[in-house]
């Protein structure tokens, strides 16, 4: 049996595209002045082969401060973004992203300022050419994989974004 949180986790990225009225895509750089703490062993706890456990220290994190995630949940959440090798240039030169690009949204409740999950976007050449090509994963606060693959509820907000399924990220 899944734990309320990874059910929230989840109905909370389901409920948060597509819905009339609500915003799409972007993340505005509006910072989050709550304190921050960092994140609990917990929320450490990532399968290795879905992203790295040290993505943290090892990937480049976009911008510098949390922002108001306007695409999930109608900005219930801030989120630190970190992106593998490339992906930072490949973003300011406004070119299509290489398969191997991975992106890294690490959630957090606005309110509380606990984690809320992590989501993830790996590009994969032929994996889903009809959607950019791109692997979604959901990470729930537990550390396990909630939802993965060809997610359609992901893509079908992403195909709004400008560029390859990203949104912009304000550095």
């Amino acid at each position: 049996m899944r734990s309320p949180v990874w059910i929230g986790t989840f109905f909370a990225v389901l409920a948060s595209c597509g819905a009339p009225g609500g915003p799409v895509g972007t993340s505005r750089g509006t910072p989050f002045d709550a304190p921050q703490p960092e994140p609990s062993a917990t929320q450490a706890k990532v399968p290795e082969g879905v992203l790295p456990s040290d993505f943290r220290s090892t990937f480049t994190r976009l911008g510098p401060r949390r922002f108001s995630s306007r695409g999930h949940l109608y900005e219930r959440f801030v989120a630190d973004v970190y992106a593998s090798a490339g992906v930072r240039e490949a973003l300011r030169e406004h070119r299509p992203f290489a398969p191997g690009a991975v992106l890294i949204k690490e959630q957090f409740d606005r309110v509380s300022g606990q984690g809320a999950g992590i989501l993830v976007m790996e590009k994969r050449a032929g994996f889903d050419p009809e959607r950019g090509d791109w692997r979604y994963v959901v990470v729930g606060v537990g550390g396990g994989v909630v939802q993965e693959g060809k997610l359609a509820v992901c893509a079908g907000c992403h195909k709004d974004a400008p560029r390859d399924y990203v949104f912009p990220i304000v550095e």
